[in-house]
């Protein structure tokens, strides 16, 4: 009996061992993980938003405006100027698995938002010189057709000369897919510039026609994280994308926006003064 209990012990003590070297495994394993995860991060100060979180990175505070009208479309939002008939701004989030979507192929269904009282028509752009210019670019979104389809809204749209629409703008279009493919995600906010003194209008409903154009970008999970901006002029933009770099406060500046409020402010203060488009590798492809 003597024997049989030592070797009941030794197989208890084996059993707490194969136990103990598991826990061990498992707590490594946990250890990793919080270590990548984190390591994303520039520093713990500046901790990565969860994905909830990332909905607050697309309000922008803007102040001094009575007419806007925020339009919750699937995918992206619009806060649409009822005077001047378009957005003032556009805003949503780029994944990689959306950047690089082909689902749904681009409808060219343009047509007014039957819901909007002030939503432009088609008439307003015919024969107008310009085109209807996507703020939220229907490329972004082709991983669902009801969201493709709702980035042909003419509240979506804003009059911009060809030169700019199917040139620098495009191709900042295409950088930003690429950004969002390796940053793993961006936050992106664009529109008119509609605080400039402005007086040309197109159609019957009295489409105000922009000088300049903003796009601000935010890399949440680059290492570490970054932000840029871009001002380009309504025609053929000289220089390409890179001359049309600037900070995220000469945008807040000139358009009275406050981007990204909801970040740490020494985050935001940092992320918002610096233009190093350095950084975001830009490609050798210029329009």
């Amino acid at each position: 009996m003597a024997e049989k209990r030592r070797h009941n012990k030794k197989h208890v003590d084996s059993a707490s061992v194969k136990s103990t070297l598991a826990l061990i495994m498992v707590a490594a394993l946990l250890i990793s993980v919080a270590y990548s995860t984190c390591a994303k991060s520039d520093s713990e100060d500046y901790p990565l938003p969860y994905d909830e979180e990332l909905t607050e990175l697309t309000h922008v505070i803007s102040p001094n405006i009575e007419d806007g009208e925020m339009l919750h479309y699937p995918g992206f939002d619009v806060y649409f100027s009822n005077i001047h008939r378009q957005p003032y701004y556009v805003s949503w989030v780029l994944t990689p698995e959306h950047a690089s979507s082909k689902e749904f192929k681009r409808s060219n269904n343009f047509r007014p938002d039957p819901d909007v009282v002030n939503s432009p028509l088609l008439s307003d752009y015919r024969n107008s010189g310009f085109d209807r210019g996507h703020m939220a670019p229907s490329a972004d979104f082709h991983y669902s057709e009801e969201a493709q389809e709702a980035t042909f809204f003419l509240t979506n749209m804003s009059p911009q000369r060809n030169a700019l629409n199917s040139g620098a703008w495009a191709n900042l279009e295409e950088q930003c897919r690429n950004w969002a493919i390796r940053d793993s995600t961006l936050v992106i906010i664009t529109g008119p510039i509609l605080s400039d003194y402005l007086t040309q209008s197109i159609g019957e409903s009295h489409i105000t026609v922009p000088d300049r154009y903003f796009k601000v970008v935010y890399a949440p999970y680059a290492n570490p994280p970054r932000a840029i901006a871009f001002i380009m002029p309504n025609y053929s933009v000289p220089g390409g994308v890179q001359q049309s770099v600037v900070t995220v406060d000469d945008v807040e500046s000139i358009t009275g926006f406050d981007f990204f409020s909801s970040l740490p402010d020494e985050l935001e203060n940092s992320i918002e003064s610096e233009s190093r488009y350095s950084r975001w590798q830009f490609s050798k492809k210029q329009k």
